[in-house]
């Protein structure tokens, strides 16, 4: 059974510049299964953004729309799954 977690966390907060991003974490538990042998098959976690949020002077705009997938990505590699899943 899947496990869904919401997170909205500061990712940078240099200068008076914040980064916030907020999305959903979704745990995948692992199984067994027969087949030469037994195999673990599944699990992991799968993160979604929703919003990308540059706060300056404490305005905030979401820039997520403008994002190309490749800055999406590298924005998901940096999220540490554990602690943000365990907070």
């Amino acid at each position: 059974m899947a496990k869904l977690i919401k997170f909205y966390e500061t990712i940078i907060d240099e200068l008076g510049i914040e980064i916030i991003v907020g999305g959903t974490i979704e745990s995948n538990a692992s199984q067994i299964e027969e087949g030469h042998g037994y195999h673990e098959v599944g699990g992991g976690h799968d993160v979604t953004l929703t919003s990308v949020e540059v706060v300056i002077a404490g305005k905030g705009v979401d820039i997520l729309p403008q994002l190309s997938q490749k800055q999406i990505n590298k924005i998901i590699d940096e999220i540490n799954v554990e602690e943000v899943s365990h907070a």
